[in-house]
């Protein structure tokens, strides 16, 4: 903790909303100002970007990136850390 930032505040379980998957919850107390995650975001507009296709442009796969993002189905905010 002297020389960085832990990143023992967050931890994943399914989360309290009907249909949401899984979301990111405190292990410990949080208070005020309290640093969750120390990376910065990257805001993806398009989440369609992150889609892969083939040369008839039919819809293969995605992107890797979007393992490592958080965001929702029916949510245009997609954030991905940024390292």
């Amino acid at each position: 903790r002297k020389h960085g930032k832990c990143l023992e505040h967050l931890k994943s379980k399914p989360s309290l909303i009907p249909d949401a998957g899984r979301g990111g919850f405190a292990r410990h107390l949080l208070h005020k100002g309290d640093i969750v995650v120390p990376t910065p975001m990257l805001h993806i507009i398009d989440r369609d970007s992150l889609h892969i296709y083939d040369d008839a442009g039919i819809l293969i796969n995605d992107q890797i990136l979007l393992n490592y993002c958080f965001g929702h189905s029916t949510s245009t905010v997609l954030l991905c850390p940024n390292t």
